[in-house]
């Protein structure tokens, strides 16, 4: 019997992945598992269909949303009446407490009024656990470390993700960087500046109803010429277009507080 099974409960063992092949694709699964009265381990593996421009936090959130629902329809569940998810993301373990009791009462911002990212997903999580009326506790579990049910999962995750055929969660629009930089956040040090940039992503967070934008540097006489950040505005701009914008001044919630003017697109 693996060690991290919980005899009086469904037991999901749930994992995602991402792969990039050269695009992005991301894969879940998830493996659930009972004692019997034996002391003998029953489990039911189950791959899910994976989605094309995903991330792997994203994955990672749908295969405990999905393993959750199947655990409700576990013929043992009205008879075991809790539910522990095992997981190997220390993203979904650490930030459970945070999407539940902070998130959630402050429209999907951190205390920052920082956007959260995949909060979408995060609501979808704290909905499907308040349907099942019980108990359900996340558990963390070290992910390659030889558990049978995690290494199962994330076999399926792998699997599930080298065969995405479903549309990305979320639609990003992507442009190459001219920069040979990477995307480095905080990298810009905002000071309520005004400041050219070039868009390489952009991305409509419907929750918190807000754009988010992964930008360059494009302003030669500035300290961060070539740097890559994430900002975010209330008003679209367009992955491949330059803007003269004008920023905020709060480090931990980088906003676009007016664009001035488009420029000319640079080569």
């Amino acid at each position: 019997m693996s060690s991290s099974s919980v005899e009086d409960a469904v037991n999901v063992y749930a994992d995602g992945s991402c792969v990039h092949r050269p695009s992005r694709l991301g894969g879940a699964a998830f493996r659930l598992v009972t004692i019997n009265s034996e002391g003998n381990e029953d489990s039911v593996d189950v791959p899910l269909l994976g989605y094309r421009g995903s991330s792997n936090n994203e994955m990672e959130l749908y295969a405990c949303i999905e393993g959750i629902k199947e655990a409700r329809r576990h013929p043992r569940y009205e008879t075991l009446r809790r539910i522990v998810v095992h997981t190997d993301s220390r993203y979904v373990q650490a930030n459970f407490d945070r999407a539940k009791w902070n998130w959630s009462q402050h429209g999907w911002h951190n205390r920052y009024g920082r956007p959260i990212f995949n909060a979408e997903l995060w609501q979808d999580l704290l909905k499907v656990i308040k349907s099942t009326g019980f108990r359900v506790r996340f558990s963390w579990l070290k992910g390659h470390a030889g558990d049978p049910h995690n290494k199962a999962a994330d076999k399926m995750a792998k699997a599930s993700a080298r065969a995405a055929v479903l549309p990305p969660h979320s639609i990003v629009t992507v442009r190459r960087k001219i920069t040979a930089q990477s995307v480095e956040p905080g990298s810009v040090t905002l000071t309520g500046q005004k400041l050219s940039i070039r868009i390489i992503t952009d991305q409509y967070l419907s929750l918190p109803r807000i754009f988010k934008f992964k930008y360059e540097v494009i302003s030669k006489a500035s300290p961060y010429f070539g740097k890559v950040d994430l900002i975010f505005s209330d008003v679209p701009l367009a992955a491949g277009h330059c803007y003269y914008v004008l920023l905020n001044n709060d480090q931990n919630n980088p906003r676009v507080r007016k664009v001035i003017r488009e420029l000319p697109k640079a080569r």
